[in-house]
Order: C-alpha cells, then sequence, then structure tokens
C-alpha cells in the first residue's frame, strides 16, 4: 500500500485541503462540522501524515480533532514550508497551492508527528501567552506616558 501525505492550509473562514493521491483539492469550513467533513474525506484515505501550517493558533481544534480520531497530524513551521515552495519554483501564495506544498513538505521532510499536549499544558501555554501580551500592553502604555 502506497504512503499518503496531505496538506491542511488553515485560514479563520476554511480549510483547503490537498487530498493525494490523486491531488485534488477540497475546501470546507473551519468549524466544528467542517472539520468533521474532513475528518470524515481522510479516514477513508488512512494518511500516513497530515501536514497543517501554524497559523495564529487557528489550527488548535482540527489538530485535536484529528489526535481524537487517532489520524497522524503535526503542525510545522510556516517558514520551513515557504523554503521548500521556493525551492520548488512554486512563489505564488493561495490556499489551494499551499495545501499542495505542505503535502510535498510532508512527503518530503517527513516530521514526526507529536503527541498533543495534555489539558493542563495547553492551560499553562494559554496564560503565558495572555501574560505576554499584557507586558506587552504594559510596556506600550508606559512608553505612551
Amino acid at each position: 500500500m502506497s504512503e499518503v501525505f496531505e496538506g491542511v492550509d488553515v485560514s479563520q473562514a476554511q480549510l483547503d485541503v490537498s487530498l493525494d493521491p490523486a491531488g485534488t483539492l477540497w475546501a470546507c469550513a473551519n468549524t466544528s462540522a467542517g472539520i468533521e467533513q474532513l475528518i470524515q474525506a481522510l479516514n477513508p484515505l488512512c494518511p500516513t501524515l497530515i501536514v497543517i501550517e501554524a497559523t495564529r493558533n487557528l489550527e488548535r481544534d482540527l489538530i485535536a480533532q484529528l489526535h481524537t480520531h487517532a489520524l497522524p497530524g503535526v503542525v510545522v513551521n510556516p517558514r520551513q514550508v515557504r523554503d521548500v515552495a521556493r525551492s520548488v519554483g512554486r512563489l505564488a501564495k493561495t490556499d489551494q497551492l499551499n495545501a499542495a506544498i505542505l503535502s510535498r513538505y510532508a512527503e518530503a521532510v517527513r516530521p514526526p508527528a507529536g503527541r498533543l499536549p495534555d489539558q493542563v499544558h495547553q492551560q499553562f501555554r494559554a496564560w503565558v501567552e495572555r501574560r505576554r501580551v499584557v507586558c506587552d500592553m504594559l510596556v506600550a502604555e508606559q512608553h505612551h506616558l
């Protein structure tokens, strides 16, 4: 059986997916119902790896649902994906092209699919992020004064 690598480009409104091996592009809403549709589409393909580009935590619900359904998902650094796109001569940046590049990145690099942090770690990360934002706001206000 051949290996199947998927790429998912996440935006606030929708998820653009490169459904390999056919290479067809598919889109669904970035909602719980849309994520469920995506999982139903991915299950029969038995993907080896699903690569998702980090996008301001918009991918959090998707990666959580992939792990819940035992699908191998990993969030990757956008800069690394952009470097792969540049190396194959794809300089245009659309959501559909990005999903195809993510699929190619998954096949070439094969980043390890990590495990999802537990609820305590996720809450801790949220607190740390919130603290950083408040500290930045305090500095901005001090400079303003």
